[in-house]
């Protein structure tokens, strides 16, 4: 049977997320790759399936809706090639991701033919998969809220600024006087962060503004923080980006007068 890793409430988490729960099937010979993935994926609020037999993906497909099969191309007795085209003779819509060891021409060739989302090389780093998931999703019109969006492209900007530092979330935790589970949940997205955190975290990890300590230099450290978020979102359109940082504000701070006087 289908291994089912999603509790309700991460599925609740995606569905706000993105509107909709999505459901992912993991396709995978190895039990252990499987159960990872399966965590992995159902932090994120996705509800998840995983087969580690191939043989059975098409009755899977016709017993529930799923949004995403990750499939391994290096299997016993069925091949992910004939998987991944039994799959599109069945769903020409259905993203996949294709995953592999051992890459080469051929599977890339049949993974193009077969209009494979993307094409992933084992083992991967946890977050760049889960970029790759996000934009397989996103090609099929499954994008996530703006501000949820946000929230996890700002946590990117923090993670990678402190990792970068060689900074745990210990030592972080004793330079902002904020606790490490709250520092995690905003890393993760799990958690919306004030806009007094935000600068608390953001001047400790070196995002400097000019300028004396008014609430404009905070402000301007905040607006700092979502230029960087907004670089990893690709979102470039200055009305989009001004938006966001007015609903985000407006919604933390609860400004009382236009945002643009603040800065």
């Amino acid at each position: 049977m289908p291994i089912e890793a999603s509790a309700p409430e991460d599925t609740d988490q995606a569905k706000a997320k993105f509107g909709v729960t999505i459901r992912i099937l993991v396709v995978d010979d190895e039990q252990d790759l499987c159960d990872y993935l399966a965590v992995l994926l159902s932090r994120e609020g996705f509800e998840v399936h995983s087969l580690t037999d191939p043989k059975r993906v098409i009755d899977e497909l016709r017993a529930r809706e799923y949004h995403l099969v990750i499939l391994d191309m290096m299997m016993p007795e069925v091949t992910g090639t004939e998987v991944l085209s039994r799959i599109r003779r069945h769903d020409t819509d259905i993203a996949v991701i294709v995953s592999t060891a051992y890459p080469n021409v051929d599977t890339a060739i049949a993974s193009l033919k077969h209009q494979a989302s993307d094409y992933v090389r084992k083992p991967f780093e946890p977050e760049a998969f889960l970029a790759t998931v996000m934009q397989a999703l996103a090609r099929k019109g499954l994008r996530m809220d703006p501000e949820a969006e946000m929230h996890r492209a700002i946590g990117a900007v923090l993670r990678d600024a402190r990792k970068h530092q060689d900074l745990t979330l210990k030592q972080l935790s004793r330079r902002t006087g904020l606790s490490v589970s709250l520092l995690s949940q905003i890393e993760r997205a799990e958690s919306t962060a004030s806009i007094s955190s935000l600068f608390r975290i953001a001047t400790a990890l070196g995002l400097k503004a000019r300028g004396d300590a008014s609430a404009k230099k905070q402000l301007n450290v905040i607006k700092q923080l979502f230029k960087e978020a907004d670089e990893i979102i690709c979102a470039t359109d200055a009305a989009r980006e001004g938006e966001l940082i007015f609903r985000y504000i407006y919604r933390m701070a609860k400004c009382k007068k236009p945002v643009e006087r603040l800065w």
